[in-house]
């Protein structure tokens, strides 16, 4: 990774510090981000569970489950490789006409992908429409998310109807290949964001708790060319870390108001020392931050920032992180 871009230092609050702030985050209260406590608890739970065998699948169905699982809530929040890391743990499996998948009351530890087929959904013994969804389910639908979280009762009975002549096809990914994944992959993005987050000088007299915490929470982003970053004159909600790619901070006018710039000023005349660019268009490269300014101050973004020709990945610390973190004051 490129060297920081230096910034300035924080003046904290009088009598406050980063350790009084310990308690708190060891408590979890960023974002319901989970505790290093029960962090450390799902990692003892899932290091030692045993992988999945990954069997070679067709691209049809690849694109299949991949859609599935991208497009659905409980998986949002991964990028393009964990996914893809989830569908290799996927198993097939053939559910003959009239044969029920899964039983309404019995519990489960399995989320299922439909490739060919169809469900019928059986409610207290009669088919029904369940959530919208209509009385049947076809392919590229899902169904048992719940059973990856918890262990509790199946709320519907799944059968395929005597009408279909062959068997419908599922992929399935078991409740701990599921834990043991996305533990290891939340894991490794902790350590990942950590090693980053050490090198900002905004983040300096952080613990490692503390750093591990933020890191938690911080969600990457990815940015195609030339898409807005963040706009002059909305609200800053987000601080950035540039993982992959670049930007370009484009200032009005050349100087920015002191307190109100998304680079601070000391920081922003240092790149345009070093820049052959435009005083008013400053890029800024890999492990490059932008946007504190604006939640430091409570105050609306000052600059645009756009992503650059080959786009930009960053990593994203939500408001609410950066001001339980440093506060509401200081020259960056």
């Amino acid at each position: 990774m490129a060297a920081l871009e230096p910034g300035g230092s924080l003046k904290r609050r009088s009598g406050e510090s980063f350790r009084q702030r310990k308690s708190e985050f060891q408590r979890g209260n960023l974002f319901n981000a989970p505790s290093m406590g029960s962090m450390k608890d799902v990692l003892k739970r899932n290091t030692l569970a045993p992988m999945t065998e990954q069997l070679p699948k067709e691209e049809e169905t690849i694109q299949i489950l991949s859609k599935a699982l991208s497009s659905h809530f409980l998986f949002t929040s991964l990028h393009p490789g964990e996914i893809t890391e989830l569908v290799e743990a996927m198993i097939m499996e053939t559910i003959s006409p009239q044969s029920c998948v899964v039983t309404q009351g019995e519990s489960g530890d399995k989320f299922y992908v439909i490739e060919s087929g169809i469900f019928e959904v059986v409610l207290n013994g009669v088919v029904t429409s369940v959530g919208g969804r209509g009385s049947t389910l076809g392919p590229g639908q899902s169904f048992g998310e719940l059973a990856l979280i918890h262990d509790g009762p199946r709320h519907a009975t799944l059968r395929v109807p005597s009408s279909q002549t062959v068997s419908t096809v599922v992929y399935t990914l078991s409740r701990d290949a599921f834990r043991h994944i996305v533990a290891r992959q939340q894991a490794a993005k902790i350590t990942e964001v950590k090693d980053t987050l050490r090198k900002i000088e905004l983040l300096e007299g952080l613990s490692d708790t503390e750093l591990a915490t933020v890191a938690a929470s911080v969600k990457v982003v990815e940015f195609a060319p030339a898409t807005m970053v963040i706009q002059r004159g909305q609200p800053g909600l987000e601080m950035y870390i540039i993982k992959r790619g670049d930007v370009i901070c484009e200032v009005p006018g050349g100087a920015p108001a002191a307190g109100l710039s998304d680079v601070s000023p000391t920081r922003m005349s240092r790149l345009r020392a070093s820049s052959v660019a435009s005083p008013s268009r400053v890029p800024l490269g890999v492990g490059a931050w932008f946007g504190e300014r604006a939640l430091l101050f409570d105050d609306v973004r000052a600059a645009d920032v756009v992503a650059g020709i080959e786009g930009a990945t960053c990593y994203v610390i939500k408001a609410k992180t950066f001001k339980d973190v440093l506060g509401n004051s200081g020259d960056v």
